[in-house]
């Protein structure tokens, strides 16, 4: 019975286009964080926040006043 009711109104089809888009983008985004020409650039902006050369911005610095 419930079959019959899917298969009439194509409504079975909404669910597998969207696991097909899901699973494609999840591949996409995947491939592309794992390409080895941007590791090092990744690995770069990784260490950024360890960088002891800059400074924590203050509140008078963001405000524009300068010390």
């Amino acid at each position: 019975m419930y079959q019959e009711f899917f298969l009439q109104k194509g409504v079975l089809v909404l669910p597998i286009v969207a696991l097909l888009s899901f699973g494609l983008a999840f591949a996409a985004i995947l491939w592309w964080s794992l390409r080895a020409e941007k590791k090092l650039h990744l690995q770069e902006l990784a260490e950024l926040p360890l960088d002891g050369d800059l400074e924590a911005p203050t509140a008078e610095r963001q405000k524009g006043v300068r010390p």
